[in-house]
């Protein structure tokens, strides 16, 4: 119901950013709960049911062999389910299946498991026959792995053993007696995604692969939706190219790694646009605002649909312009508005740069995670500024000069260091969970953005990348005519930390102040700045 499900996503919702929660039976009863709900979104529980997950007495000791490089799997430790029952609970797959595992400690535990599973298939060791739970763990760790996009390591070994496997499944499917061997498919999807097999359709097709249970949903993810992706697109509307290179570039690396891989939406309650603003900013000065009872709004640098769909649902009556570089990213947000039932967004790829005198105004636009990839922000952001109503409201996202100082650009020595940057970004990735816990860059294991392929890439290694100042930010607004009224934060706690130290500005709105603390707390604006703005022609209305 509605209710419960509103209720679900509160109680998720609640669970971001704690740190130290009490394990005891009524939080793991609450948690699976909550993990069974369709139709919310389950990411902010993440760290405290893996941190849950973790410490367990029955877990840690599979995790401590695995950090010491010491962990076994044989053919009767997967036939009688022992070593691996902590991790074949409804929690763990439910777990495993429903949100990005960004733990590095679980994330090397379930890599050594893969690897083992892996010698047993190619061997011809692994069990066929094996209980369902097992079957579900499987699946459900495949299933992550093509959630991350096979982030986690593996050896030249692995590589040329995931190759053999495949080749034999390949042969296995096209044995008409022959029943598919459903757990080295599962092994294998935890290597490479099973729409590579060149019998793909005849496993979409069997039987066993259609019914409603593990390893049909692998299949269905790995093999149905990606076909479904790959469909004709009849209604993404073109708005053209610019000739601008590193705009050519950007669009390759997220044709390449769509960005960024979701499962589910946040489930929000909608609610009115003006309502919104006046909530999050309640000493901001709103006159002047003037929104279209069903506003329009452009999501600039739209990835994959997650942010397009959130608004279409979260703005009462919204109508959303979607626009993304990549067609390979809108692919994958149009099939999961479809799935979701949304049908307020209209889907557009093409540049930014591109849109400079566009007729259409827009009452509120919303651009994170983009302008600091263009070769001359600015010009992005006066191109949006020009497509924004007099009364409209800008949110934007930008990198921070001071809270990614130490983290290295490496996308030019991705480029140049290696034929597979996939490969690359996995190895640095293995290199930073052994540096020591003080090494600046190992913050980064804090960041979601860590733990998934084209998400990582994006963090670490983008081909293009500015960082700012507050100062340079404040600069920019008094260029572009535009009002700051105040960053957006999850919870309170920065915002109160803030006002303790500058209570002459309750607004929070003093961005000379905001530079001053964030130099003190270098780390807040870690992921990046996000904040709202207003033309200041409305506010002097």
């Amino acid at each position: 119901e509605p209710d419960d499900m509103n209720r679900a996503q509160a109680f998720v919702d609640s669970l971001s950013g704690a740190a130290h929660l009490l394990a005891n039976a009524q939080l793991w009863k609450d948690l699976e709960r909550a993990l069974r709900v369709d139709g919310i979104n389950h990411d902010r529980l993440s760290a405290a049911a893996c941190r849950l997950l973790r410490n367990s007495q029955q877990v840690m000791p599979l995790a401590q062999e695995a950090l010491d490089g010491a962990f076994s799997l044989s053919a009767t430790d997967v036939q009688k389910r022992a070593k691996l029952a902590p991790l074949t609970t409804d929690f763990a797959v439910l777990l495993l299946r429903r949100v990005l595992i960004q733990d590095p400690t679980l994330e090397i535990l379930f890599t050594a498991i893969r690897r083992e599973l892996l010698a047993l298939a190619v061997a011809g060791r692994l069990p066929e026959r094996i209980n369902q739970q097992t079957v579900n763990f499987l699946c459900a760790l495949a299933e992550q792995c093509h959630y991350n996009e096979y982030v986690y390591r593996q050896s030249r070994e692995e590589v040329a053993e995931a190759a053999a496997l495949e080749a034999e499944i390949d042969d296995r499917l096209r044995q008409p007696d022959d029943r598919p061997p459903r757990a080295a498919i599962a092994v294998l999807a935890c290597y490479r995604p099973l729409n590579g097999l060149a019998a793909s359709a005849l496993l979409a097709e069997h039987e066993l692969a259609s019914r409603d249970d593990a390893f049909g949903h692998l299949i269905t993810q790995q093999i149905r939706d990606p076909a479904a992706e790959r469909a004709p697109i009849g209604d993404m509307t073109e708005l053209g190219e610019s000739s601008d290179e590193t705009s050519a570039k950007v669009r390759r690396q997220y044709e390449e790694n769509p960005y960024p891989r979701w499962i589910s939406a946040v489930r929000q309650k909608p609610i009115a646009l003006r309502a919104l603003i006046g909530d999050m900013f309640p000493l901001a000065n709103l006159a002047g605002l003037d929104f279209a009872a069903k506003p329009d709004l452009l999501v600039a640098g739209c990835g994959t649909g997650a942010h397009a769909i959130a608004s279409a649902s979260r703005y009462r009556g919204a109508r959303v312009l979607a626009v993304d570089l990549s067609l390979a990213s809108l692919a994958y947000g149009q099939r999961k508005a479809r799935d979701l039932g949304i049908d307020r967004i209209q889907w557009a790829r093409g540049d930014i740069l591109a849109m400079a005198g566009e007729a259409r105004r827009f009452d509120m636009i919303d651009c994170g995670g983009v302008l600091h990839h263009m070769r001359e922000p600015m010009t992005g952001f006066r191109i949006l500024r020009d497509l924004l109503k007099p009364g409209g409201v800008m949110k934007i996202g930008l990198y921070s000069e001071i809270a990614r100082s130490d983290l290295t650009r490496m996308g030019t020595e991705l480029v140049a260091e290696s034929d597979d940057p996939a490969d690359r970004i996995r190895e640095v990735r293995h290199e930073i969970f052994a540096m020591p816990d003080d090494a600046p860059l190992k913050r980064v294991l804090a960041l979601r953005d860590f733990y998934a392929l084209s998400e990582c890439r994006d963090l670490l290694f983008h081909t293009e990348e500015h960082r700012f100042t507050l100062p340079q930010i404040s600069h920019l607004l008094e260029e572009l005519g535009l009002e700051f009224l105040g960053f957006e934060m999850r919870g309170r706690g920065v915002i109160d930390r803030y006002l303790a130290r500058f209570s002459d500005d309750p607004a929070a709105v003093n961005l000379h102040n905001w530079h001053r603390f964030e130099t003190d707390n270098p780390h807040i604006f870690l992921g990046m700045y996000q904040f709202w703005v207003r033309p200041r022609e409305a506010a002097a209305v």
